[in-house]
């Protein structure tokens, strides 16, 4: 009986000590297990926080991209408008210049052939003056230089009328072109161009003016005007 009791005994301290084991195991499973978990939840953390921070630069990115992209348009529009009106501010000069040069073209024209008109009538008027003996008496040749004299004065007339009508046209454009000028909005310092362009149309204004004087000018100058006013 004792010794089944020595074997017993030795028998629970065996299970004690498997036990014991277990458990010892059992912890040491534990404490891996939580310093994976630990370690995955830093890793996790981490990850976290670096996708964190690159979503906030891809974001801030984004946003400065699209202010230089809002920007650039900006600019281009600007660009384009400056150089849309810089076009038709050159086009406008031109169409001025180019009337401008023809209706001097065709006063000079027209003034020329007035006066070599007026010297052929001038010299027939002079040789009928100085012929006695022709068949046609001085009444009938004076009548016949009045008729051309008259015709040379119809046709001063109509010069006149060309003139004025070009005269007209050009000043036409000259309103439209300050119309334009007062409802044109005021730009930044983008609007270098414009303002260059309109110094340009106004001395383009001021050149059509003077030429308009000059056609009066002409207008009152001319030699059959002088020569009609002195016509027994």
């Amino acid at each position: 009986m004792l010794q089944n009791c020595e074997d017993m005994e030795e028998a629970g301290t065996a299970a004690l000590a498997k036990v014991m084991l277990e458990l010892q195991a059992a912890v040491k499973a534990k404490d891996i297990a939580e310093k994976e978990r630990n370690s995955a939840e830093a890793k996790a953390a981490g990850d976290k926080a670096r996708y964190d921070y690159n979503m906030a630069y891809e974001m801030e990115e984004n946003e400065k991209q699209a202010i230089l992209q809002k920007r650039h348009e900006e600019d281009m529009l600007e660009i384009r408008k400056e150089l849309n009106q810089a076009k038709n501010d050159r086009e406008k000069a031109d169409i001025d210049e180019a009337h401008a040069i023809a209706s001097q073209a065709m006063s000079a024209d027209r003034i020329e052939a007035l006066e070599k008109a007026l010297a052929l009538s001038t010299a027939k008027l002079n040789a009928v003056y100085a012929i006695g003996g022709i068949a046609r008496s001085k009444d009938e040749k004076e009548r016949d230089l009045r008729a051309e004299i008259q015709q040379m004065e119809q046709d001063k007339q109509d010069t006149g009328k060309e003139m004025s009508r070009m005269r007209l046209e050009l000043l036409g454009l000259q309103r439209d072109k300050d119309r334009r000028k007062v409802d044109e909005p005021q730009s930044g310092q983008m609007s270098s161009s414009s303002r260059q362009g309109r110094r340009g149309g106004k001395g383009t204004r001021k050149g059509t003016g003077h030429f308009l004087e000059i056609i009066d000018e002409e207008e009152d100058d001319l030699p059959e005007t002088r020569s009609l006013e002195t016509w027994p």
